[in-house]
């Protein structure tokens, strides 16, 4: 609401009195949110541990496959990209099954870190759109963006985004729960998946694409009857899910998300982003990183500022396209309650999308990435390592990014025990 001049200036007047009035207590909801805190000395800023952010920045690299990193990000399982930091700045990253070795220091004069690895810089070469090779090397942009996140020597402060910070509200509550526990729902059927599009099953045994994959978990909880009962595998994601009328999924390379759902009578629009490995994580910020990126990209979606989605007219009425790979016969609209056309189905979705006075949601799918006990048991005990705090930064971060975009975020994970002679991740 635009004011004069005088009353704007009266009504600053007032809130500083108010500020000023003692003991005002302070709005709990500041509580919540990382406090800016001027850069340390050289000494209390030597990094302990570093969890570097492969992203989209970095979509123009070209590896020795001639495949750009974006696509070796995805292609490998788990990368390890958290690492503690010895006394001489020395750290690793597993990227491919490859480990880089590097070294991190703290330039005092620009209140900055500095990353260094020719392993890096060999494997990674910059390539533009017609081939010509840049003129940074992976490191140089790593340096330049300061895309990474470093816990240094004096407690209780984190960098990220090239500044430091305190975190606030990751302490137990009075309660005794935990707020990095707030949004994570645990689903039995998340620990046997294995794979995300499941392409490869799909083509020869559908059945157990719709046992074994993600996007076939999906599938199969669109198909259960109103009249029928949710099965327990599923837990609160299958009884969220069957509450949405039109379910799409969006999955191409140009995606909003893997999935879009809307339930029309509620007014709720819900981006889902789905993952899964063969490899069992339990709370490494690691593996959950690149899933986390996706759901922060697609709130350019969901924001009072946000973008208008372009989708063709006829994209949503074509076959699933896995990894290159069309899925005969499986449509893109996988529920369809009120029996939409394509074109209504896609003015329907579009048109939520669009409209601010809509409910939105964010969901993460996460198989075998994340275990919701272990999080759990590590908070109850404690653990003061870098691992736990690195992994609570990341979900406040997401947390905290989706609610400024006016978003609820939900992320279903697995809970239990290692099986299988699969142990836990160490505590760095």
């Amino acid at each position: 609401m635009l004011l004069p001049l005088r009353e704007y200036l009266k009504w600053v007047e007032e809130v500083a009195r108010d500020i000023r009035i003692a003991p005002q207590p302070k709005n709990p909801v500041f509580g919540r949110y990382a406090r800016l805190v001027p850069a340390p000395d050289k000494e209390h800023a030597k990094p302990k541990n570093v969890l570097i952010d492969l992203g989209d920045s970095f979509e123009d690299y070209r590896g020795q496959d001639d495949s750009t990193l974006r696509t070796l990000m995805q292609d490998f399982d788990n990368p390890d990209l958290c690492s503690d930091v010895d006394e001489d700045g020395r750290f690793s990253v597993t990227i491919a099954g490859k480990q880089f070795a590097c070294e991190i220091e703290y330039r005092e004069a620009t209140r900055r870190y500095a990353i260094r690895s020719a392993d890096l810089d060999a494997y990674f070469q910059a390539a533009s759109a017609s081939g010509r090779k840049s003129a940074f090397t992976i490191t140089e942009l790593l340096n330049r963006t300061q895309s990474f996140r470093v816990i240094p020597a004096l407690e209780g402060v984190v960098y990220a985004n090239g500044k430091f910070y305190c975190p606030q509200g990751l302490d137990r509550r009075e309660d005794g729960t935990f707020p990095q526990l707030d949004n994570l729902v645990a689903i039995p059927i998340l620990r046997s998946l294995k794979t995300e599009k499941g392409e490869e099953i799909y083509l020869t045994d559908q059945a157990a694409w719709r046992a074994k994959s993600v996007f076939g978990m999906i599938k199969a909880i669109c198909e259960i009857s109103p009249e029928d009962p949710i099965p327990e595998k599923y837990g609160i994601l299958g009884k969220e899910l069957a509450k949405f009328d039109l379910i799409i999924c969006d999955d191409d390379g140009n995606e909003i998300g893997d999935f879009l759902a809307i339930d029309t009578e509620r007014r709720v629009v819900c981006i889902i982003h789905a993952k899964a490995s063969v490899s069992v994580s339990h709370a490494a910020v690691s593996a959950f990183q690149e899933v986390g990126r996706q759901a922060l990209a697609s709130l350019a979606f969901c924001s009072a500022i946000a973008v208008t989605p372009k989708v063709s007219q006829e994209r949503w009425g074509t076959e699933v396209n896995a990894n290159g790979k069309v899925l005969d016969g499986l449509n893109r609209i996988f529920k369809n309650s009120k029996n939409f056309d394509v074109t209504e189905a896609r003015a329907v979705m579009l048109g939520a999308l669009r409209n601010k006075s809509w409910n939105r949601e964010i969901w993460i799918v996460a198989a075998r990435l994340l275990n919701r006990g272990t999080l759990e048991r590590r908070l109850e005990n404690g653990d003061p390592g870098n691992l736990l705090m690195q992994t609570s930064m990341f979900l406040a971060s997401l947390t905290t990014s989706c609610a400024r975009a006016g978003a609820r975020l939900r992320i279903f994970c697995h809970d239990s025990e290692a099986q299988d002679g699969e142990p836990e991740e160490p505590h760095l």
